[in-house]
């Protein structure tokens, strides 16, 4: 179309990452596990262009580590605790898109969940919390949004429980 609306532009992206994970068997009733992940990706700006734009938000998340532990506390209890850490990241520092900065700015935050889980004779029941520690926290999209408007801005969860019942027939 010649007045733009409804044209898409394709513009080649190539997207590189690793992720490592492991786990330990600390002891009979003790494991540990961790996992680490990060993927750059980049694009051009115009057709036929030099990739020269680091993928966004909107494209990838940022780096993240997770640890978790899984604790047998007795033969039919099990309790689980994990920490996820959301890394800083910068993105497109000092680029434009028109009068648009495309500049994304991430600063990171840590979570921690729990779980404990009982074999009951009435099925297994659970409890959940996520957020453990309550921390008040801006999500990753929201922080590097750049559209200059608060429209994509909100806070990440509260803390929050959750208990559940299951049981097979």
């Amino acid at each position: 179309m010649s007045n733009g609306i409804g044209t898409v532009q394709r513009v080649p992206i190539v997207v590189k990452g690793v992720e490592f994970s492991g786990d330990w068997q600390a002891r009979h009733d003790l494991r540990l596990t961790a996992t680490y992940g990060r993927t750059r990706g980049r694009t051009a700006s115009a057709a036929d262009q030099p990739l020269n734009l680091d993928l966004g938000a909107r494209s990838q998340g940022p780096d993240k580590l997770l640890l978790g532990s899984q604790w047998a506390v007795a033969p039919a209890m099990s309790a689980q605790l994990s920490v996820s850490r959301y890394l800083p990241r910068d993105a497109n520092a000092g680029k434009t898109s028109g009068t648009t900065s495309l500049e994304e700015h991430f600063s990171g935050y840590t979570l921690v969940d729990a779980a404990l889980r009982w074999a009951s004779p009435w099925g297994e029941l659970g409890a959940g919390v996520e957020n453990l520690l309550d921390r008040q926290y801006i999500t990753y999209y929201s922080q590097a949004n750049y559209s200059g408007t608060n429209d994509d801005y909100y806070a990440g969860r509260g803390r929050t429980l959750t208990l559940s019942w299951r049981r097979s027939f």
